[in-house]
Formats: structure tokens, sequence, C-alpha cells
């Protein structure tokens, strides 16, 4: 209930001062919701329409936004294959952005390639991931790793994984 009353609100405030960039955020905060709940149709067109309110404000912002929102729809919905290139194209675009090399060796894991997946996890694992990377998406980020660690059996990566998910436990019960 509180989250639909928060979006009320921005929706409210986007309305009032009709700039993008508050109704960007509207959508990308709906979309993340859809996702959440499970409307992966939802989800799709929101992903669609936010894009292009992003384009006119926050353009770079948009389109990371928009493949991440992706990610999520085509996990959930067991189509990552074909988002695979799209992923590693991201990994290249955004060098600094964290959350796409965790979401390739996420990849890898769920398509099965093992070697590939290891491989991503053996170089995310040479920085310090609990202060390299630290920004809005590092949760998210880190929490996208633990899948494919537990599949390659990686165990000194599962650990570290843990080790950095163990302060947040409360929020994922």
């Amino acid at each position: 209930v509180g989250v639909d009353v928060e979006l009320d609100a921005i929706a409210v405030l986007a309305d009032e001062l009709g700039q993008p960039a508050q109704r960007w955020i509207l959508g990308t905060d709906q979309t993340m919701l859809a996702l959440m709940e499970g409307r992966l149709a939802d989800a799709e067109h929101l992903i669609s329409d936010t894009l292009e309110l992003g384009m006119r404000s926050q353009s770079w912002n948009a389109v990371v936004s928009q493949r991440f929102a992706l990610f999520a729809l085509r996990r959930a919905q067991g189509r990552l294959a074909e988002f695979e290139d799209t992923i590693k194209r991201s990994v290249h675009e955004y060098p600094p952005l964290f959350r796409f090399r965790c979401a390739l060796a996420h990849t890898y894991g769920e398509l099965g390639c093992k070697r590939d997946a290891s491989d991503a996890i053996d170089e995310l694992m040479t920085h310090d991931l609990g202060n390299e990377y630290v920004d809005a998406e590092w949760l998210l980020s880190i929490t996208t790793l633990a899948d494919p660690c537990a599949l390659v059996g990686h165990q000194d990566a599962a650990a570290r994984v843990h080790a950095l998910l163990t302060p947040y436990e409360d929020l994922y019960n």
C-alpha cells in the first residue's frame, strides 16, 4: 500500500512539473514494481514507454535502465538466451557499470555456459567488491552474482558474495 501511495505522489509531482525526467523516474519505479509483482506484460510495456521518456531527458541512463530492466524481464520469462548479446555489448559499452558484468555472469550461469560464467566470476573476484562499484545498484548487482557462484560451484566467490550480502539479510526474508 505504501508503494502505491508513493507512486501516486510522484505521479502528481511529475504532472505538476511537466518535465520528462520526473516522468521517466516514475516510469522506472513503476517498471520495478511490475517486475517485482510478476506483472511481466505490464513490465514489457512500461520498459518501452519509459525508454521513450528517458531518451528526452536522461538518454544514457535511460538506455542503461532499459537494458537492466529487460535483463530482469527476460530472466523472469526464461528468455535470457535472446538477451545474451545485449548484455555482452553492455559490458563493453559501459565498462564502469558493475551491474552488467554481474548480469553477464548470471546469464552465462543460467544458460549453462559454466566455463564462461566461471571466467566472468573470476574476473569480478579480482576486485574489492565491498568497496569498489558501490552505487545505487550495488546491492542488486551483488545479489545477481549469488546464483552463478552456486551454479558453477565457485565456493570462494560464493563465500565472498555471502559475506557481502549478510548485512542485508533482513531485506530478503
